[in-house]
C-alpha cells in the first residue's frame, strides 16, 4: 500500500498541482452529471406512476360519482315534487300513494335491490315499500331524519350499512321538504359500486381500489370479504393503514412503507366526504430504480477511476470515456429514445435512438437542432398531430413554456398510428434562469391512451341506448346556455313502459328503449345533445331552434320515426311517446332546471292524451 502512495505522489510531483485540480473538476462534473441523470430518471418513473394512479382513481371516482348521482336525482326530484304536493295541500295518502308508485319505478329501472322511498311528512311515517314499523317506531330519532335535519334545504348522506337480510351494502340519502321538518328518504344498494371495483381489479390487476365512507367504513373493495369493515380498527393490515392516512388528511398523492414494501397511494374526495383511494405496489417499478442507481453509482466509481487514471495515464482517457458513455447509454432503456439538447448552441445530441428514428434523420445531415426535429416530426409524425407536435417541439419558445415547469409532455399518434408521449426535461438554467439544455424522451402509451379514453367514454354514455348518459348530457347542456346558445329542449317520457315490462319482460321494454334513443338520435342532428335521463326517460337539446317554427320540421321527424317503431314482440302495439318542450332564449338568464321543470309540466299535460303527444311550454 505505502509502495501505491508513493507512486501516485510522485506522479503529482511530475504533473503538477494543474493537472491534479483539472482532473478533480472533470471527476466533479462527470459525478454531478450522473446524479442529474439519474434525478431526472426517477423523478420521471415516480410522475408516471403516480400519474397511472391519479387517472385510475379520477377515472374510477367519476364512475362511482355517475352512480351516486342517481340516487341524489332521484332525491332531488321527488323532494321537488312531494313539496309541491304538500303546498298544494295534498292529503298524506295521496303523497303515499305517490311515493309507493314511485317506489316501484325505482325498483324497476332504476335499483332492483333497493328499499325505496319512505319519509315523515305531516307528521305521519310513510313507506314506499309498504314496511309497517313496529308501534313506538319513532321516525324522527332515526339517523336518516336527524342527518336531513342537521343539513336542513340541503341533501346529506347517512354513512352506509350492511342489510342482515340481503347481505348488500345500502346507503341511505336524505333531503329535507325546504325549510320544514317534512323529510324524505331513499335506500340504494351499493352492489354497482362493488361491480364497478370489480370490473377495475379485473382491468389493472397491478392497482387496487377500493371505496370508504368517511368513518372508514368500506363501501366497496376488490377483496369482498373487506365490505363492512372500519379500517380504523385494524391499522396493522394495509387497507387500514393506508385508510388512517387519509382520514387523517392525507388527501392527493402520497408514498408510504408498509411491512418493508413501498406504495405509491393517490386519494379522492367524493361526495358525502367518501374517499376513492387507488394504491400500487411500487416496490418492483422502483427496482428499475435501484438497478439504476446501482449503474449510477457504478459510474461514478468509474468516473472517479477514469479521471484516476487519466491523471496517471492520459494515453487510456478515451477508451476510459466511451465505457463511461455505454454505461450512461444503458440507463435509456425505458424509453424509446432519448436526445440531449443545447439550446444555447442549438445543437442535439442523440442518448438513445429507435431503427425508424434513425432511418428517418439518415438522409440529410442538418446543422441546427430545430432542423432536427422538424425533419424526424414530419416523417415519424401522424399529419392529425402535427399541428400539435410543431408548437410541442418549437425550441424557441421553450424557456417560456417551461418557466415554472421541470417538464413538459404532449400526447400524439404517430406515423404507425400508435399513442406515443413526448417529454422535455430541463436540465440546467444560466445564471439569469433562462433554460439552456433539455432532454428530449419518447415513450410509447398506446394502451394506456385507449384505456383511460374508454373508461372516459363508458363514463358518459348510457350503457344500454349509446347515447349521452344523464350526468353528461346535463353538463353539455349547461355548458351552451352558460356560453349562451339559446334552444330547443325536449322532455320525453314513453307511454305505459311499465305495462310493456309486465307484460312483455324486461327483454323486450330494453329493445324498445332501444328503438326509441335511435328514434330521438336520428331526429336531432348530430351537433344536438341527445341523452337517456333513466328509465323510460330521455331529453335532448337543439341550439339554435327557439321557438315553435323552427321546432316543427324536428318534432314532425321525431313523432314519425317513434310511429314507424315495428317491435314484433309487442304483437302489433305500437310505442307511444309523451313529450314537453321548453326554449332558452340567447339573452335569457333562467337555468337548466327552470328550463327541466317547465318541459316536465308539459310532460304531464301529454300523458292526459292517448298516443303521441307533444305540449309546448307557452
Amino acid at each position: 500500500m505505502k509502495k501505491a502512495i508513493d507512486v501516485i505522489i510522485d506522479k503529482i510531483k511530475k504533473n503538477g498541482s494543474g493537472n491534479l485540480a483539472a482532473s478533480l473538476l472533470m471527476a466533479l462534473f462527470f459525478v454531478s452529471l450522473s446524479i442529474i441523470f439519474y434525478i431526472f430518471l426517477h423523478n420521471s418513473i415516480k410522475e408516471n406512476i403516480i400519474n397511472e394512479d391519479r387517472i385510475l382513481a379520477k377515472e374510477s371516482a367519476a364512475l362511482y360519482k355517475d352512480y351516486l348521482a342517481r340516487g341524489m336525482e332521484i332525491i332531488e326530484y321527488e323532494a321537488y315534487q312531494i313539496e309541491d304536493m304538500v303546498v298544494a295541500g295534498e292529503s298524506v295518502k295521496a303523497i303515499e300513494d305517490h311515493v309507493i308508485y314511485s317506489t316501484n319505478i325505482i325498483i324497476e329501472s332504476v335499483d332492483g335491490d333497493s328499499t325505496g322511498l319512505y319519509g315523515y311528512i305531516k307528521g305521519e311515517y310513510i313507506d314506499g315499500a309498504g314496511w309497517v314499523p313496529e308501534e313506538g317506531y319513532d321516525p324522527t330519532s332515526r339517523p336518516w331524519y336527524k342527518a336531513a335535519m342537521t343539513h336542513r334545504g340541503r341533501f346529506t348522506f347517512v354513512d352506509p350499512y350492511l342489510d342482515a337480510q340481503t347481505g348488500n351494502v345500502m346507503m341511505t340519502m336524505a333531503k329535507t321538504l325546504g325549510d320544514s321538518s317534512n323529510v324524505i328518504a331513499l335506500d340504494m344498494s351499493l352492489t354497482e359500486l362493488q361491480n364497478i371495483t370489480d370490473e377495475l381489479a379485473e382491468q389493472d390487476g397491478d392497482h387496487m381500489v377500493f371505496l370508504v365512507d368517511s368513518s372508514g367504513s368500506v363501501v366497496a373493495h376488490h377483496d369482498r370479504d373487506m365490505i363492512g369493515i372500519n379500517c380504523q380498527d385494524m391499522p396493522n393490515e394495509l387497507t387500514g393503514f393506508i385508510v388512517n392516512q387519509v382520514i387523517r388528511g392525507k388527501v392527493g398523492s402520497f408514498e408510504t412503507l408498509y411491512d418493508g414494501s413501498q406504495y405509491m397511494v393517490y386519494s379522492e374526495k367524493l361526495a358525502g366526504y367518501w374517499y376513492c383511494i387507488s394504491v400500487t405496489e411500487a416496490t418492483e417499478s422502483f427496482r428499475i430504480l435501484r438497478i439504476l442507481l446501482a449503474i449510477t453509482a457504478l459510474v461514478v466509481i468509474a468516473t472517479l477511476f477514469i479521471c484516476a487514471m487519466l491523471f496517471m495515464n492520459l494515453s487510456q482517457g478515451k477508451q476510459n470515456t466511451d465505457l463511461l458513455s455505454l454505461r450512461l447509454s444503458t440507463a435509456a432503456d425505458i424509453y424509446m429514445s432519448m436526445h440531449d439538447i443545447d439550446i444555447g448552441n442549438d445543437l442535439i445530441s442523440a442518448i438513445k435512438t429507435g431503427p425508424e428514428e434513425e432511418e428517418a434523420v439518415r438522409d440529410k445531415i442538418r446543422e441546427h437542432a430545430q432542423d432536427d426535429l422538424n425533419h424526424a416530426m414530419n416523417i415519424l409524425v401522424d399529419e392529425i398531430s402535427k399541428p400539435l407536435m410543431q408548437d410541442f417541439l418549437n425550441l424557441s419558445t421553450l424557456d417560456e413554456r417551461m418557466r415554472d415547469h421541470k417538464t413538459i409532455t404532449a400526447e400524439f399518434l404517430n406515423h404507425k398510428k400508435k399513442w406515443c408521449r413526448g417529454r422535455f426535461i430541463a436540465a440546467e438554467h444560466d445564471d439569469a434562469g433562462k433554460l439552456t439544455h433539455v432532454l428530449l424522451v419518447f415513450e410509447q402509451i398506446d394502451a394506456e391512451k385507449r384505456n383511460r379514453d374508454k373508461l372516459l367514454y363508458m363514463s358518459q354514455t348510457d350503457s344500454m341506448t349509446g347515447i349521452n348518459n344523464r350526468g353528461s348530457g346535463e353538463r353539455k347542456i349547461r355548458e351552451q346556455m352558460g356560453n349562451g346558445l339559446g334552444g330547443m329542449f325536449v322532455l320525453i317520457d314513453i307511454d305505459k313502459f311499465k305495462s310493456i315490462n309486465d307484460k312483455y319482460g324486461h327483454d323486450v321494454g330494453d329493445v324498445v328503449l332501444i328503438g326509441v334513443a335511435n328514434a330521438l338520435k336520428n331526429a336531432f342532428r348530430s351537433s344536438d345533445i341527445v341523452m337517456r335521463l333513466g328509465g323510460d326517460e330521455f331529453a335532448a337539446y337543439a341550439k339554435g331552434i327557439n321557438d315553435r317554427e323552427a321546432a316543427a320540421d324536428v318534432i314532425d321527424r321525431l313523432l314519425k320515426n317513434v310511429e314507424a317503431l315495428d317491435i314484433p314482440e309487442l304483437d302489433g302495439n305500437k310505442v307511444c311517446i309523451s313529450a314537453g318542450i321548453s326554449f332558452f332564449g340567447p339573452d335569457d338568464d333562467g337555468s337548466f332546471d327552470e328550463l327541466y321543470k317547465q318541459a316536465d309540466r308539459c310532460t304531464y299535460e301529454s300523458k292526459e292524451h292517448e298516443g303521441n303527444y307533444v305540449t309546448y311550454h307557452s
